[in-house]
């Protein structure tokens, strides 16, 4: 985490750390999708960040594997394949410290295809975009699980988890919050002052609660 922080790989390079399990267990996935217009530009970017990080800090599987977004699409649906999922996430300037949580946590969880991503998102610039909680760190699990029976072991185990990342939150992405369990709190995923201005248009364009999809105050 220290390492790809201090890399400070720019916005248009997403890295991402996955905590995915096999047979053997877990095990860290490092990967860093480079947006650009070209495979040279690609191919800088990624040479950028390599040349920064540690050579022992990973063993390099693929390398160089142009894509569009459709197979972007097709790996992420095929990373949520047990059926029955939630998820909840923290945005965090403390990486370091959301990965020391969960690494306490992972051994208790109900089920092994449940999925923990941390994501560098460094300073984005997006004054205008609905993505106004900050946080250099995206720290997002998708608790996921075959079974109707296990429902209620995974909610648990990932309630907790995030109860403890609560604490070194500084903002959430609402768009994978849980707002089955955390409706009331639906606020952190917002700056302060969007979230009075999305309180002031609902009172304003719908005071009957058409839209009504989380417990935003009314009052």
């Amino acid at each position: 985490m220290d390492e790809i922080e201090r890399s400070a790989p720019p916005p248009a390079l997403q890295v991402m750390l996955a905590l995915v399990a096999d047979s053997g267990g877990r095990y860290a996935l490092l990967t860093a999708l480079a947006f650009a217009d070209t495979p040279a530009q690609a191919q800088a970017l990624h040479r950028a960040l390599s040349s920064r990080l540690p050579s022992a800090l990973a063993e390099p599987v693929d390398v160089d594997e142009p894509s569009g977004f459709e197979s972007i699409y097709r790996g992420s649906d095929a990373m949520l394949s047990a059926g029955r999922y939630r998820s909840d996430n923290i945005l965090t300037d403390r990486g370091a410290d959301a990965a020391r949580v969960l690494a306490a946590h992972l051994p208790r969880s109900p089920s092994p295809a449940s999925l923990p991503l941390l994501i560098w998102r460094g300073e984005p610039a997006l004054a205008d975009a609905a993505f106004s909680a900050r946080g250099r760190w995206f720290v997002s699990t998708y608790a996921q699980w075959p079974h109707e029976r296990d429902d209620d072991a995974n909610r648990r185990w990932l309630k907790a988890l995030y109860d403890e990342l609560a604490g070194l939150a500084s903002g959430c992405y609402v768009n994978e919050f849980d707002l089955e369990e955390r409706s009331a709190q639906a606020a952190r995923c917002f700056a302060p002052a969007n979230w009075a201005r999305l309180r002031e248009l609902r009172r304003r364009y719908d005071p009957g609660g058409v839209f009504y999809d989380v417990r935003i105050d009314r009052r």
